[in-house]
């Protein structure tokens, strides 16, 4: 299966898991058929069941993908965070979540909703995602002087 546990203490590689690396710390967890991912350092790290191509750079309670979808994303540390959409990121920082596709959550409390968004969250906060900074990349095409909405997947207007 060319996958490998080395160091740390009570680490689990489920079975069936290819091209797979956890090196040291303590508590990870990736999850069966979880293929070409990685945990380094830090506690009590997971990636789910049949999720390929993610990774966990240390930290803590961080979860890197929550359903078999979730592919290509990445924790860099932090604490308490989540990514749990194709190729979402979480560069560090407390309680973070990167639940849209392509989308990073920076800082405390962040919480990414629409794909190709960049949110910072800040402190002080009730609730995640109450008191952050959004940046939008919107796109479309056209071909004519008309004009065209402009939307987070270049084609259809998201309302967001």
């Amino acid at each position: 299966t060319h996958s490998v546990c080395v160091g740390g203490s009570t680490n689990v590689m489920a079975s069936n898991c290819q091209y797979t690396f956890i090196g040291g710390g303590s508590n990870h967890s990736i999850g069966t058929l979880g293929n070409y991912n990685s945990i380094v350092g830090g506690d009590n790290n997971s990636t789910a069941a049949s999720a390929d191509y993610n990774s966990i750079g240390g930290g803590r309670d961080n979860v890197a993908s929550e359903a078999a979808a979730d592919f290509y994303t990445t924790i860099a540390g932090g604490w308490n965070n989540l990514c749990s959409a194709v190729g979402a990121t979480v560069t560090g920082g407390i309680d973070n979540q990167a639940l849209a596709c392509y989308s990073p959550a920076v800082g405390r409390g962040a919480v990414t909703s629409q794909q190709h968004e960049l949110v910072i969250g800040m402190v002080p906060r009730s609730v995640a995602g109450d008191r952050q900074t959004r940046i939008l990349t919107l796109a479309n095409t056209t071909t004519s002087t008309t004009s065209v909405n402009l939307s987070d997947d270049g084609a259809t207007d998201s309302g967001g």
